[in-house]
């Protein structure tokens, strides 16, 4: 008798235990990424890969910050060296309307090129490559049939996203917010008349927003899911410290993610301007506490005239998110070496 009831006890203490650990499991946040090819677009492409509570479900690439063969290319490579070829990789036919800068688009050029990256070959079948704006719609219709709404986090222009639900609008149902880097808010934009004509160069514009600006607006004016901004006024605080690049290539001698990320970085280690901008945004889906509460704003976009791509505050405006403040800026740099040490 003794024993029956001390399997009885045993039995229920361990559905107890199964029960708790079930109810503490957390499901995966499905992820679609909008890069723009360039270097730290490639290093989140890894720290997507690394989140424990994220599944990413495509990559799909903009000609915007890059030259679209070799961003695409090396968003490849990073996927062979961290074995998740399984994942969709697109690029979207999204066209903007004021281009980058050809001196900061070559970096994608140069990242195919690392050392590091060398045993992995082009993908034997491209181009053509697959259509980013397909892949997507494809990927929104099963969120809506499967009841799991997407986060799309997008570190480029808004434009493929814009694009698609400009032609689908039903398929906004399949979102559940977005996380965009982009915009300036209450600092200065990043249009550098060094690089385009003094004559745009407007002082209130970032290149994400500036890029299209029409299909900014029309993002914000069209669509409701919550959209959590990470404008110039945080991740420009992001800097790419001496501290980190020391840590990372430390790093780099036991972990490929880590290698990958020293030797991009390392092609702008001379760069004082550079941050780590899209590192940022994405930071927030492994760890909001990382940043102050987002603050609650109506914004809406210049689109015409020598002001255009200024975000602005306007009653009208779209309610956004905005994000301003890191709250631990050292556990910012710690998470995001923590995640490139994870493979």
């Amino acid at each position: 008798m003794f024993r029956l009831l001390w399997r009885f006890m045993c039995s229920l203490g361990l559905a107890i235990v199964l029960s708790s650990g079930a109810a503490q499991a957390q499901p995966r946040d499905p992820v679609v990424f909008f890069s723009g090819g360039t270097l730290d677009d490639e290093v989140v492409h890894m720290l997507l890969l690394a989140m424990p509570n994220v599944d990413l479900r495509g990559v799909v690439v903009s000609n915007s910050d890059s030259f679209a063969d070799f961003a695409v290319s090396g968003h490849w490579k990073v996927a062979q060296a961290l074995k998740r070829t399984d994942i969709p990789l697109a690029l979207s036919l999204a066209k903007g309307w004021n281009a980058f800068p050809y001196s900061y688009r070559e970096d994608s050029i140069k990242f195919v090129g690392l050392e590091c990256l060398k045993p992995y070959p082009d993908h034997a079948d491209w181009p053509p490559y697959p259509l980013g704006e397909a892949v997507l719609e494809k990927l929104l219709e099963a969120a809506i049939k499967n009841g799991r709404q997407m986060t799309l986090l997008v570190t480029a222009p808004v434009t493929p996203v814009a694009k698609l639900l400009r032609h689908k609008p039903e398929l906004e149902k399949g979102i559940k917010r977005m996380i965009f880097m982009g915009g300036a808010i209450n600092v200065p934009g990043n249009l550098d008349p060094e690089t385009i004509p003094k004559a745009i160069a407007n002082p209130r514009a970032e290149w994400n927003v500036f890029w299209d600006p029409r299909s900014t607006q029309w993002l914000f004016a069209n669509t409701s899911f919550e959209i959590v901004m990470f404008p110039l006024d945080v991740t420009n605080h992001a800097k790419i410290t001496k501290e980190f690049k020391t840590r990372l290539r430390i790093l780099s001698q036991s972990s490929l993610a880590a290698k990958i990320a020293s030797e991009a970085y390392g092609l702008i280690w001379n760069q004082p301007f550079y941050c780590l901008w899209n590192t940022t945004a994405a930071s927030y889906l492994a760890n909001p506490s990382l940043f102050e509460s987002p603050v609650p704003l109506r914004l809406g976009v210049v689109v015409d005239g020598y002001e255009q791509g200024s975000v602005i505050r306007t009653e009208n405006g779209r309610k956004v998110n905005a994000v301003f403040k890191f709250s631990n800026k050292g556990r910012f740099y710690d998470e995001v070496l923590e995640l490139l040490s994870n493979e």
